[in-house]
């Protein structure tokens, strides 16, 4: 069976295609690569291809990340035979599948020769979307050079012309924006062209405002006269791509560019060029009025209050103007006050660290400094248990789950966080305690916890089968919740809310 590859430029939409294709029925591996504050739900990409093809970059004298503007040179035999053996373990029998990465584009004369039949979905992005969004990822390769960024989209997409022009009638180029307008229909077109056996995607996958687009919109203009060939190739590819049912004409730029926008940036990054090349200490950096909030009601404060963004991590950077809170701590009380309406009214145990959003609402609260190990309260002493990104750094996760439900009451709940990585399908375990010493199963990571100072090691990558692992450890079924609603200050990464509930008849 041929392989479906996702082609495309980084920052272009592939990870979100990607998903779409492999909740569909598209394999893409079983070793992905994790979430980080660029890819917040993951980039769907098999790390052993990714690794085979920064190896192969950097044995050809290339860019090890794929920010090239030329083919490469004659790729050596070993290079070839060493590709060869990585498809033969990766091809799947009587199943559709395929993978991801960027690397893939500058390396197609590595690939063509040994998958002659393989199909593609080709996904491009505006220029301007591409660069802004590079720029402010801040890669190295772009901090002293910025026009390089420009300059790969170029490369990568006249490559993928040349692909869709070769074999249209194996290809499907699709823009992001019309993935995201129609994902329904942008996956059966791929189906139906590549004849690939494909069901329907889960469609709620897709979520617009991670791709900020609208960001760089008046920087279009400045591409428009002094890179005209990059619009070109754009407005070219453009004309040839799928669009769904009921969209408008292509248009190469937006329409009705902000002018005033587009010189207020420009007096912008002179002040911020001027002032980074030095000058008196006593000039201060060029004044940026903040982005206008999102007005709304916040569960951790229970007050109106308007939602700000600091940042673009929402998972911490989205704040309420009030309280301070983050999105975390408002997932865990709205789906208290949601599920649990008299929670502040029982018993309430929370582990550390301990948050004032939990704490200042009840009338019978307690704390404990650990989760892991035995808990120093009797049986069924507690209506909720609050846990919040504590169990990705315990080391046996199932017995402090099990020590949870031994304080709860019959019918109490268990309310937790803890990352669950999108594109991860199976759960691992990072580290051990092994005759008293910790055993690195994984290179060590650390995560700094907003309310210390402390890092604290990552014990466990969580995975699609958590909820499943879960209810295997303790016997009683795990509930997650997530809700968006930026009016509740809920956006961002890892938005999770667990709920594990005490078999019984009790109050909850």
């Amino acid at each position: 069976m041929p392989p479906l590859i996702v082609l495309g430029m980084h920052r272009s939409g592939t990870s979100l295609a990607t998903s779409l294709l492999e909740s569909a029925g598209l394999a893409v591996g079983d070793r992905l690569l994790g979430a980080n504050p660029s890819n917040p739900r993951g980039h769907f990409e098999d790390a052993d291809f990714v690794e085979f093809q920064q190896a192969a970059l950097r044995a050809l004298g290339m860019d090890s990340d794929g920010w090239v503007t030329a083919a490469p040179p004659p790729v050596p035999d070993a290079l070839t035979a060493s590709a060869r053996s990585l498809l033969d373990r990766k091809q799947r029998a009587g199943r559709p599948w395929g993978w991801k990465d960027p690397r893939t584009v500058p390396l197609w004369p590595l690939w063509q020769p040994l998958v002659p039949d393989a199909v593609f979905a080709v996904v491009y992005r505006a220029p301007w979307e591409v660069v802004e969004s590079l720029l402010r990822r801040g890669d190295a390769a772009f901090a002293e050079d910025p026009e390089r960024a420009l300059l790969v989209w170029q490369h990568y997409n006249e490559r993928l012309l040349a692909l869709v022009r070769a074999a249209p009638e194996r290809c499907v180029l699709s823009n992001v924006d019309a993935i995201t307008t129609d994902p329904i229909a942008w996956v059966a077109e791929v189906a139906a062209r590549t004849g690939t056996a494909l069901g329907a995607p889960h469609a709620a996958i897709v979520e617009r405002t991670l791709l900020h687009g609208d960001r760089a919109r008046n920087r279009a203009g400045l591409l428009r006269r002094h890179y005209p060939e990059a619009v070109d190739l754009y407005a070219h590819l453009e004309r040839l791509a799928f669009r769904p049912s009921g969209a408008g004409a292509p248009v190469p730029w937006p329409p009705d560019p902000d002018a005033g926008a587009e010189r207020r940036l420009a007096m912008q990054d002179w002040a911020t060029a001027a002032q980074a090349g030095g000058g008196p200490r006593t000039l201060r950096p060029a004044r940026v009025e903040p982005a206008a909030g999102t007005p709304g009601w916040c569960a951790c404060c229970r007050s109106d209050t308007t939602f700000i963004e600091t940042g673009t991590w929402l998972r911490d950077q989205f704040l309420c103007e009030r309280c301070r809170s983050i999105p975390r701590f408002r997932a865990v009380n709205h789906t208290l006050d949601t599920y649990f309406p008299d929670w502040d009214q029982g018993a309430v145990l929370e582990g550390l660290p301990r948050t004032d959003y939990v704490s200042r609402h009840c009338n019978r609260y307690a704390s404990s400094p650990q989760v892991e190990g035995p808990l120093p309260y009797g049986d069924a002493t507690f209506d909720i248990v609050v846990t919040q990104d504590v169990f990705e750094h315990v080391f046996d996760p199932g017995a402090a789950l099990r020590e949870i439900l031994r304080v709860l009451k019959p019918g109490g709940a268990h309310v937790f966080t803890a990352p669950k990585h999108k594109g991860l399908r199976a759960t691992r375990q990072r580290a051990r305690l092994q005759d008293g010493q910790v055993r690195h199963l994984l290179p060590a990571e650390y995560h700094g916890d907003p309310l210390a100072a402390d890092r604290e090691l990552v014990t466990w990558d969580y995975g699609d089968d958590f909820e499943t692992l879960a209810a295997g450890w303790t016997g009683a079924p795990l509930v997650t919740y997530v809700v968006r609603d930026r009016a509740l200050g809920l956006d961002g990464e890892y938005l999770e809310v667990f709920v594990m509930r005490r078999p019984g008849d009790g109050v909850y």
